[in-house]
């Protein structure tokens, strides 16, 4: 498997994949609330995309933070 295929896979580790669920939706829950509080509560001229990206971008950020924590990880034990 080539170095890359492996980054790729540890965006799936499902220790990974918990984690950053748990974040994007406590950070995504806020973003909301920040960003379309009024909205939210009137039920009126909510933008669905931006409630989404609210939570897919916390999603990502955390599941990369993690997945270059334990590659820098992986290459200090490797190169030790």
């Amino acid at each position: 498997m080539s170095a890359f295929a492996g980054r790729l896979r540890t965006f799936v580790e499902p220790q990974i994949a918990a984690t950053a669920i748990r974040v994007a939706l406590v950070v995504g829950t806020l973003l909301n609330l920040i960003n379309q509080g009024p909205e939210l509560l009137a039920q009126a001229g909510i933008n669905w995309h931006k409630i989404a990206m609210n939570y897919v971008v916390p999603y990502c950020v955390a599941t990369y933070s993690a997945s270059a924590n334990q590659w820098r990880s992986q290459k200090t034990r490797h190169d030790g």
